[in-house]
């Protein structure tokens, strides 16, 4: 796995990293996040194609604060912008 922030800075509370994905087909990334505390997964974010945007999916039973919430709502926002600028780019 390899640490892809899309473009964030340097998180407190999270550690995200991209899967590495051996499916030439996929057109989309894949990646986990994890608690900077304990290195716990909790959870992983992926696109949804019903919404046409990369989702966050929590495992079971964890526990988040606003300040984990706000990293992680930073780093989807930063997933769309780089989503849309690569597809606006490409017109």
């Amino acid at each position: 796995m390899q640490r892809d922030r899309a473009g964030a800075g340097e998180m407190k509370h999270l550690d995200i990293r991209q899967v590495e994905i051996k499916d030439p087909k996929r057109k989309t990334k894949i990646y986990l996040v994890h608690s900077r505390y304990d290195g716990f997964i909790l959870g992983r974010i992926a696109w949804y194609g019903g919404w046409r945007q990369y989702v966050f999916q929590p495992d079971t039973d964890t526990i988040w604060s606003d300040d984990c919430l706000q990293e992680l709502t930073d780093f989807l926002k930063q997933l769309k912008e780089a989503r849309k600028k690569k597809h606006n780019g490409a017109k």
